[in-house]
């Protein structure tokens, strides 16, 4: 099972955001994996924590469509809006927060190379808003764990649906 390469660094002189890049390669062809991965809609079946995603807008997955998130950290429900801020199918998909607990925005890059798919995921968190203060080791520790889980339940998810075609 792949595991994600994985980086985080303090990206502010006050200390409140988190820069995090996760990468890894997956045997599944890029429109596979793209569809899967940028469709916040699926986001439940692998990001660590989510319960549910629901659409906000009408039409098909672009640039301008809006997403509310819910899910669990450190034992509360917390919820976020989103919009997709950048899109372009089987290369990329950028989104960012709009409400709730959580100020960030995250992305994923996509490129096929033979037999592989290669996925960069990065985001800019605030980890002073809606994270309880904890020492900056233990939040990149939780972070790298979500990341490899979710590396995992996203292979798992994928084989899932492949084998359902």
């Amino acid at each position: 099972m792949p595991k994600a390469k994985f980086e985080a660094k303090i990206d502010a002189p006050d200390g409140c955001w988190i820069w995090i890049e996760a990468s890894t390669k997956l045997a599944a062809p890029i429109r596979d994996v793209f569809e899967f991965v940028a469709n916040p809609q699926n986001d439940v079946h692998w990001l660590s924590g989510l319960k549910s995603v629901d659409k906000l807008t009408d039409g098909p997955l672009k640039t301008g469509s809006r997403f509310r998130h819910t899910g669990k950290f450190l034992g509360r429900t917390v919820f976020g809006d989103t919009i997709v801020i950048s899109f372009q199918p089987d290369s990329f998909i950028e989104v960012k927060s709009t409400g709730g607990q959580f100020r960030f925005f995250r992305g994923f890059r996509f490129w096929e190379t033979v037999g592989e798919t290669y996925i960069l995921g990065f985001a800019n968190i605030d980890v002073k808003k809606g994270v309880p203060p904890l020492p900056v080791a233990v939040i990149r520790m939780m972070l790298q764990t979500a990341a490899n889980v979710s590396i995992e339940r996203l292979n798992a998810a994928l084989n899932r649906s492949r084998s359902e075609m």
